[in-house]
């Protein structure tokens, strides 16, 4: 009989801006779209909310789903969520979970 791993799901937010794409610093150094692992029994779209609440402190609305990858391991799973996002306004990063900002011009 296999072992059942565990599913880790984490969502991420696409918010573009003047043809870039915001990223964050977390204190860790890593730079990454905002968002966040998700906890027990959040759907993906409430784990949104949830970190961009947390990380950014501003209003958003969420629009679509725009991307979902599956990436099976020997530990666990990792499932990732994009949203396409829209802000209701300025970015004001929360200085406890996010360091720095940036908008990124991606590559095509």
């Amino acid at each position: 009989m296999s072992e059942v791993k565990e599913l880790v799901r984490v969502s991420g937010a696409l918010i573009q801006r003047n043809g870039g794409v915001l990223i964050v610093r977390e204190p860790n150094g890593d730079w990454s779209l905002p968002g966040g692992t998700a906890e027990e029994g959040e759907e993906e779209i409430e784990t949104l909310l949830r970190e961009l609440n947390e990380k950014l402190i501003e209003p958003i609305i969420l629009d679509v789903e725009v991307f979902r990858r599956f990436e099976p391991s020997e530990k666990s799973h990792r499932q990732t969520t994009i949203f396409l996002v829209e802000v209701g306004g300025m970015i004001r990063p929360n200085p406890k979970e996010i360091i720095d900002t940036r908008w990124v011009n991606p590559a095509i």
